[in-house]
């Protein structure tokens, strides 16, 4: 590994240079990402996983997701039979069966039993559960922290320890929030379109058609003109006098050290940043068409499904669980973590990172990827960290 980084050429140790100084601990890559940077294949094969993002496969008629209330399993609103079904996640579905497991799987008692203190038997309270007492009966669910759809079953009076248990059965049912509403999901008709391709049950490669869309209709965008950068600049400094930099679609710097920059210097970035963002997404549909010649006509109609290919619907079950990419959900990635290629490297080289443990994955990447760094510029000819 000394002698590879040694022979890198000067844009491979650039490329290692700025991705050690960043960490990227948050990150799954796929492994031409880092055999693009010099790093070999033989290195990195050992380390390549499948990490999923936390979604579900919508079947036909289901029009809303959520998470069933006893063992976690994904469930879908069958629309024509007005209720919940059990659904299987992309894991279950690769792997053509379900895992069961002592803690969560769909197999789990459906009975939720509580224990009711009474310091001597109350036939008032016997006569309510007796006579199925639709309010006592909600006043347990609440005090109890009882599913809200949960039907009453039974109740037994135990002598020994003066209470009573009452026993409820939970139906296939969302999970609820702290106001008892149900945490599900709207299945949005124009999202979620993806094409899959299959190696028996195993999805192999996906196209995000929402994505490729997106790409489509912004390639086709006009340029913006330079007099009109400069009126959207004037415009900006009306409406923000004070404004200094502004984020989201492009970045742009109204100020430099607390200066105000010329106008037409900012008109410049805009126009500038507008046309690279314009091929960013002409380069984007390029390789998606590459890919899938047939992908324009699937995009104008989800019924044109390209041969070899399948149509499937996913819905994300969540957010901080589901990998992005410019706001659309990655299913997959067959990739490797930062973290893990930059402690894989350090282990190879000899460096000792037990003294640069730190508190999350991105400052654990950072602190492991100066570490890494250091030793490459005392070793292997790499320029010095930049210290700014």
């Amino acid at each position: 590994m000394k002698e590879t980084m040694k022979n890198m050429n000067e844009e491979q140790k650039q490329e290692i240079r700025e991705w050690l100084i960043r960490g990227e601990g948050h990150s799954v890559a796929p492994m031409n990402y880092y055999t693009d940077m010099g790093l070999p294949t033989s290195f990195l094969e050992p380390m390549v996983k499948r990490t999923w993002s936390n979604f579900v496969q919508v079947p036909k008629g289901i029009t809303k997701i959520g998470e069933d209330e006893v063992s976690g399993q994904p469930i879908g609103w069958a629309a024509d039979k007005e209720r919940w079904v059990f659904l299987l996640t992309p894991e279950q579905q690769e792997n053509n069966y379900i895992e069961v497991r002592w803690s969560t799987n769909i197999t789990s008692s459906r009975i939720k039993q509580i224990w009711a203190d009474s310091s001597e038997r109350s036939e008032h309270l016997e006569n309510k559960l007796d006579e199925h007492d639709e309010d006592y009966i909600n006043y347990l669910k609440k005090e109890y922290d009882v599913h809200p759809d949960a039907n009453y079953w039974s109740y037994k009076y135990n002598e020994e320890y003066y209470n009573y248990r009452i026993e409820f059965k939970v139906p296939i049912v969302p999970k609820v929030n702290w106001e008892n509403e149900h945490v599900a999901f709207d299945v949005e008709e124009k999202q979620g379109h993806f094409l899959v391709k299959y190696d028996g049950t195993k999805r192999t490669d996906f196209i995000n058609g929402n994505k490729a869309a997106w790409h489509r209709k912004n390639a086709s965008k006009k340029p913006i003109t330079k007099k009109a950068a400069t009126e959207w600049v004037r415009k900006q400094l009306d409406e923000s006098p004070s404004i200094s930099t502004m984020f989201g679609r492009l970045d742009i710097d109204f100020k430099i050290d607390g200066k105000r920059r010329p106008i037409k210097d900012i008109a410049q970035d805009y126009w500038q940043q507008d046309r690279d963002e314009i091929e960013f997404h002409k380069k984007s549909i390029e390789r998606i068409t590459a890919t899938c010649p047939d992908i324009i006509e699937f995009i104008k109609s989800t019924k044109n499904v390209p041969i070899g290919w399948i149509h499937e619907r996913f819905q994300p079950m969540g957010y901080t669980d589901v990998m992005w990419n410019n706001n659309f959900m990655m299913p997959w990635v067959d990739g490797i973590s930062s973290t893990r290629v930059i402690a894989a490297l350090a282990d190879s080289l000899g460096v000792d990172l037990t003294e640069h443990q730190t508190l999350g994955r991105g400052s654990t990447a950072r602190a492991y990827g100066k570490a890494v760094l250091n030793y490459l510029e005392e070793e292997c000819d790499f320029a010095q960290l930049c210290k700014a």
